[in-house]
C-alpha cells in the first residue's frame, strides 16, 4: 500500500512539473547577464515555497473531508478530480485557439531582469499561487494522499515526492548551472531551443491528456458515489 501511494502520486507530480513557459523563462533569465543565476534561484525559491504552503494548507483542509484516510473513492474526490479535468480542458481549448506569441517569454524575462533576486522570491511565490495548470494536478494529488489508508509517515514522503517532482521545472535549471556551470548552460540552451519550437504542442498534449484522464476518472468516481 505504501509503494502504491507513491506510484499513484507520480504521474500527477510529473504532469504538474511540465511547464514549458517556466522552464523557458528560467533558462532565459540565467542567460541575461550578471546576476541571472541569482534571479532564477529567487523565482525557484518563491515557487517552491508556495507549493509547500499550498501542501500544508491543502492537506489541512482536505483532512476535514469525511473520506480522509479511508482509501476508498468518494464523492468529494470525484468532484475535485472532475473540476481539475474541466480546468485543464478549458486550458487546452485556450491554447488551441490562441497560442502564445513567441515574444511572450522575452517580455516577461525583460521585466523580471529588473527585479532584485530577493523580491523575485515574492514574485515567484505569487506566480505559483495562480499557476492553474500546476494546481489542477497538484491539488488532486494532495487529495489522493489525504484519502489514502497509509501511515502519516508515508503520506509525508508522498507530499515531499509531489513537491520535489513538481518543482523540478524551475529548480532544475539553476541547480544544474550551480553544480555544473557552463556545461549545464550549453545543455540548457539546447533544451530551450527544442522546447521553444514545440511549446504549443507540449502544452496541448499535457492539457488534453491529463485533462481527459481527470475528466474520465472524476466522472466515474462521481457517478459511483452520487447520492
Amino acid at each position: 500500500m505504501d509503494l502504491v501511494l507513491l506510484l499513484q502520486v507520480l504521474p500527477l507530480a510529473i504532469g504538474a512539473a511540465i511547464s514549458p513557459t517556466v522552464l523557458t523563462i528560467q533558462i532565459l533569465l540565467m542567460s541575461g547577464g550578471p546576476g541571472g543565476l541569482g534571479k532564477a534561484w529567487g523565482l525557484a525559491v518563491g515557487r517552491t515555497a508556495a507549493l509547500i504552503v499550498i501542501s500544508v494548507g491543502g492537506v489541512g483542509l482536505l483532512n476535514r473531508l469525511p473520506d480522509v484516510s479511508t482509501g476508498q473513492p468518494s464523492l468529494s474526490e470525484g468532484v475535485i478530480v472532475l473540476v481539475a479535468g474541466i480546468v485543464l480542458g478549458l486550458m487546452a481549448v485556450k491554447e488551441w485557439r490562441a497560442p502564445r506569441n513567441p515574444d511572450h517569454h522575452s517580455r516577461i524575462v525583460a521585466r523580471l531582469s529588473r527585479i532584485h533576486p530577493v523580491l523575485l522570491v515574492v514574485v515567484g511565490f505569487g506566480w505559483e499561487l495562480v499557476s492553474v495548470s500546476t494546481l489542477a494536478l497538484f491539488i488532486p494529488a494532495l487529495h489522493l494522499i489525504s484519502n489514502a489508508a497509509a501511515p502519516d509517515a508515508v503520506k509525508l514522503v508522498a507530499v515531499i515526492e509531489l513537491i520535489a517532482i513538481a518543482s523540478l521545472t524551475w529548480v532544475g535549471p539553476p541547480l544544474a548551472v550551480t553544480l555544473y556551470g557552463e556545461r549545464a548552460r550549453r545543455s540548457l540552451d539546447r533544451i530551450h531551443s527544442w522546447v521553444s519550437a514545440h511549446e504549443h504542442q507540449i502544452t496541448l498534449t499535457v492539457t488534453i491528456v491529463f485533462g481527459a484522464a481527470l475528466l474520465c476518472w472524476g466522472a466515474l468516481i462521481t457517478a459511483q458515489n452520487w447520492p
